[in-house]
């Protein structure tokens, strides 16, 4: 069995290659092998999987990920994880943006 370290590498290399489904699958299959809590205390597992769902435009589902393995958004949360959701959260409000239509002005010019 492989150790939490190589887990989190194997994803890590997933990512790297921008394989983020392959990434997601292979930690359905491989999550077993691991206690909940452990997986949960590895800030950059978390991150890499978070950021796969984004990629992947799976963003409900990283909010069920993040509910399922009990990470709180708070002062205390680790930056990577921060990182990996305020990107989420990005993703979700650039998609909702672009189904409306905005007329931007073709010319923008920049005031002081």
């Amino acid at each position: 069995m492989a150790s939490i370290y190589d887990f989190s590498r194997q994803i890590k290399e997933y990512c790297k290659a921008k394989n983020y489904t392959q990434a997601l699958e292979y930690f359905k299959v491989n999550k077993v092998n691991f206690d909940k809590q452990l997986i949960a205390s590895n800030q950059y597992l978390i991150g890499d999987i978070l950021s796969c769902l984004r990629h992947t435009n799976h963003f409900d589902a990283g909010f069920q990920f993040l509910h399922n393995y009990e990470i709180k958004i708070d002062e205390h949360t680790p930056e990577v994880i921060l990182n990996a959701y305020a990107w989420l959260l990005y993703d979700i409000l650039k998609t909702e943006n672009s189904t409306e239509s905005i007329d931007e002005p073709e010319e923008f010019t920049f005031y002081i």
